[in-house]
């Protein structure tokens, strides 16, 4: 039997298991997500976004949230993931996120091999864009890799809410671990 957390079991995450719903993750390391993204897309200049970055993790945790919306929405995945990819969608990373924080990890690791939370991010964003253009082949595949898990049918409500879970906790490790003195306690 694993050992309890008794924060992580009141939101019924055990200890040692991967956080997978997004309500899980706090709003502080939301808000940390979108102060250091907010500062890539200023150096950036990215063209003027209407929507902060904050605005958009809100609108996607509350959608996860309301099963009303999800009813009455049957595209409600493609609507999020749309918003989702936002984030990262007109970057160049790793280029754009070590330009604006010159103490990221270098862009390959000493053996020439892209840096593991890079291509990470990569994938997720292909994910997205997958899904968000209806393409439940790449979907799939992308899924089955992104979860290791070779098994996976069908990209439903649970898993979107996985990948996208993993993909905001992969954007917070990075910038908690490497611009922030507090960091997420390891999985």
């Amino acid at each position: 039997m694993k050992n309890e957390d008794p924060i992580l079991k009141e939101k019924g995450v055990l200890a040692g298991d991967a956080i997978s719903r997004l309500s899980s993750i706090e709003d502080k390391n939301l808000k940390v997500i979108g102060g250091y993204l907010e500062t890539v897309w200023r150096v950036k200049a990215i063209r003027a976004k209407n929507v902060p970055v904050d605005k958009i993790i809100e609108n996607t945790k509350a959608i996860f949230s309301d099963d009303d919306f999800r009813l009455k929405d049957s595209l409600w995945i493609q609507h999020c993931s749309s918003s989702i990819r936002e984030l990262i969608m007109d970057l160049n990373i790793p280029e754009d996120f070590i330009c604006a924080y010159k103490n990221l990890p270098k862009p390959t690791q000493d053996d020439g091999s892209p840096f593991p939370v890079y291509y990470n991010i990569r994938q997720y964003e292909k994910f997205f864009h997958a899904t968000s253009h209806f393409r439940s082949g790449s979907q799939l595949q992308l899924a089955r890799e992104i979860l290791g898990d070779p098994k996976i049918e069908i990209v439903d409500g649970e898993i979107f809410e996985r990948i996208t879970t993993q993909f905001l906790l992969e954007l917070y490790d990075l910038f908690s671990q490497h611009c922030m003195k507090e960091k997420r306690p390891a999985k």
